[in-house]
């Protein structure tokens, strides 16, 4: 049973929960930050957060579960040690220009938004990579797109999707998220556009409102564009994660946006 009435009631649970996941801490650097290790990676960590909770509960099982966070994290850490050991777990991710950070390995897609490169060991909570691992690798990031664009076309297949028609024989197709933020992101997989062009044609069009849902349709013009641009407008207003208002044109020659609506204020 831990000792409670020690000078330091937080701390003496986490070791104990972090000795049960066969982690150690390797050196403090200040008030609640550490460095942690599983003898093969390691990790800088900041318990401000869990101490507030734990000293709300006094429950060992608190800083048992943040310890098993970190023992997840550090095996995605052992992961990336080397580009071989890593390349199952490369991701495609779509992310607007205002939320691109410094360091992280990103390319144009269209409009406001970036094609990023990430890691996930679940498909659920995602993990940028940054430029300082790709050096640790000596990999281009060419290469690395090119691993992540296969791998979510691995998950595409997996992924269920409805057909439908918006009037007049038109054509379209919406995905739900069903919880991984990756279903949105396979707009930027080749296998997404080989699918919807083998099903809409050559010329297509695609609409992301949200992290939530996206939606492709047979290439539109005029009233039926603007009212499907309503749509995403209203969309994206209400999202808990908006994204965009751009309706994209997928061609043969690339992605552009085929017209923007403006967001609802």
């Amino acid at each position: 049973m831990p000792d409670w009435f020690g000078a330091d009631r937080f701390e003496r649970a986490f070791k104990s929960a972090l000795k049960r996941c066969n982690i150690r801490i390797s050196d403090k650097l200040g008030e609640d930050i550490y460095i942690v290790t599983n003898g093969k990676s390691q990790l800088e960590i900041n318990t401000a957060a869990a101490r507030r909770q734990f000293s709300r509960t006094r429950s060992q099982a608190d800083a048992d579960y943040f310890a098993e966070g970190i023992y997840e994290k550090l095996l995605l850490e052992d992961r990336l040690i080397s580009f071989t050991n890593a390349q199952a777990f490369l991701r495609l991710s779509i992310t607007d220009e205002k939320n691109i950070e410094k360091g992280m390995i990103y390319t144009d897609f269209a409009g406001t938004l970036k094609k990023t490169v990430c890691y996930s060991g679940d498909d659920i909570e995602l993990h940028m990579l940054s430029e300082s691992v790709l050096k640790r690798w000596s990999v281009p990031a060419e290469v690395l797109f090119s691993v992540a664009d296969r791998n979510m076309g691995r998950i595409l297949s997996k992924t269920t999707y409805r057909q439908d028609e918006l009037g007049d024989g038109i054509n379209v197709i919406g995905f739900e998220a069903l919880g991984s933020p990756l279903t949105v992101s396979m707009l930027l997989c080749t296998d997404f556009r080989e699918l919807m062009t083998d099903k809409l044609g050559e010329r297509f069009m695609a609409a992301a409102p949200s992290m939530e849902s996206m939606l492709a349709v047979q290439e539109i013009s005029g009233a039926v564009l603007d009212n499907l641009g309503a749509a995403v407008v209203n969309d994206h207003k209400w999202a808990d994660n908006p994204l965009s208002t751009d309706i994209f044109l997928f061609t043969p020659k690339g992605v552009t946006v085929a017209k923007h609506f403006e967001p609802a204020l």
